[in-house]
């Protein structure tokens, strides 16, 4: 009984998160990915392999970054130290509305 009520209610947020989802402008989604870049490319990455994870991200009144989490847990704290409270300039980003940024370091 227990596993079946856990099963309902992942499938219930799960169905709440993809119901939810927002699409945006591909040409936004560009512009944010530019701008995460250019504050990404000022740090030195000891390893050289092609990673890719997700960055999930909520953009304040003040046009700052806040990273919540990313799907990689080595680079997470450097991220966040690299990524939170930077400017961004994207206009067409809600206040505090969460995006996730699917990002590649080569």
């Amino acid at each position: 009984m227990k596993v079946t009520k856990f099963l309902v209610a992942g499938l219930l947020t799960f169905s709440a998160f993809i119901t939810n989802a927002k699409d945006i402008d591909p040409s936004l989604t560009e512009r944010v990915r530019n701008e995460v870049a250019k504050h990404l490319k000022k740090a030195e990455w000891q390893n050289t392999e092609k990673k890719s994870f997700l960055i999930t991200f909520v953009v304040n009144s003040n046009g700052e970054v806040l990273v919540s989490s990313t799907s990689d847990r080595e680079l997470d704290g450097k991220i966040k130290d690299l990524l939170n409270y930077k400017k961004i300039s994207a206009d067409g980003l809600k206040p505090f509305e969460v995006y996730t940024l699917p990002v590649t370091l080569q």
